[in-house]
């Protein structure tokens, strides 16, 4: 009988570890997973994406200078010119800007989503982390970010981590933000930053995703003087 009992014992463990051996495989398999979008976007010439570098860096700089003077200004982003600048400035002029751990950061724009993706390696295994999310433009003039899905390979994460993560960062570049939509459709609301120096504020009029391509526009006017309180 106790021969009898050991032997279900080693059955039953025998088991179990076949179970959780096929489960972690599974797991592992799905983390390895690499969505098509990150795989084509990835696969940038070096020549073709150093020139959509400069196009880009080009752009930015002019919707920047736009900014800081009274008027109007618009820009017209490809996802094609973003992936450029990250396979290539970003690497070379602003390593740091990315946490330990991640790296090749890439981007697909579709109608009203954006999906992003970066290489991320946690104790020595390697996975594409990715989120897909929807961008529009507010009726307060601010940007609206609702995530849609988050996930290493084909495997969920939970999305608090990435939240607060999303959180800091903004706090540290004194960018205004606040969130809505509750757990199930978490939505970053995201105002633009304000020129106190020059008392320049920055109004976004249209944001707008469309089949790789990011469109947005806006206006840069005086803040009224603060009145004072007796």
């Amino acid at each position: 009988m106790v021969l009898l009992t050991r032997r279900r014992l080693l059955l039953l463990l025998a088991v179990f570890v076949s179970f959780a051996g096929v489960a972690l495989y599974a797991l592992y398999s799905a983390s390895q997973h690499v969505p098509e979008f990150y795989a084509e976007a990835f696969e940038i010439p070096p020549t073709v994406a150093e020139k959509a570098c400069d196009q880009f860096s080009d752009q930015a700089v002019a919707l920047a200078n736009d900014a800081e003077k009274e008027g109007v200004w618009n820009a017209v982003f490809s996802d094609d010119h973003i992936n450029g600048w990250l396979a290539t400035d970003l690497v070379t002029k602003h390593p740091k800007l990315l946490p330990p751990g991640f790296a090749h950061p890439r981007v697909k724009l579709s109608e009203d989503h954006a999906q992003i993706g970066v290489r991320f390696t946690v104790s020595g295994v390697e996975t594409v982390a990715w989120i897909d999310l929807e961008a529009r433009m507010t009726e307060t003039h601010e940007i609206s970010l609702t995530f849609r899905d988050v996930r290493a390979g084909a495997v969920p994460i939970p999305l608090a981590s990435i939240l607060d993560a999303i959180t800091r960062a903004a706090a540290d570049l004194e960018v205004p933000l606040r969130w809505a939509g509750g757990e199930e459709r978490p939505t970053a609301i995201i105002g633009l930053p304000q020129d106190s120096a020059k008392g320049l504020r920055h109004e976004l009029t249209k944001l707008k995703l469309g089949d790789g391509q990011l469109y947005v526009s806006g206006r840069t006017f005086k803040s009224p003087p603060a009145t004072e309180t007796q």
